[in-house]
């Protein structure tokens, strides 16, 4: 599994630049993500993917120890759909 430091090393590599400025830009694309996402807006990055926000809305559900009906509060999840390309690329043999 790679982590953030995983990319800031190689974004560093690969811009030949301090590895302070890689994670500078790595966070600030992660953050401009998170906030346009928190505004439930859709981030579509060409040749990678969308990310968008899914609401669930409240629902009856069911404990399952006691089996009693109980309110399952709404809720908001991201997800993610990669685009041609890259779903080309990932299932590409090397």
């Amino acid at each position: 599994m790679v982590n953030k430091k995983d990319v800031v090393k190689r974004l560093a590599q690969r811009e030949i630049c301090s590895i302070s400025d890689a994670e500078m830009q790595v966070n600030n694309v992660f953050n401009t993500i998170a906030e346009l996402l928190i505004d439930n807006k859709s981030v579509r990055i060409t040749g990678f993917g969308q990310f968008e926000v899914k609401r669930f809305p409240d629902r009856i559900g069911y404990n399952p120890f006691d089996k009693k009906q109980m309110l399952v509060k709404s809720y908001k999840v991201v997800g993610f759909k990669m685009s041609k390309d890259l779903k080309r690329k990932v299932n590409e043999e090397r």
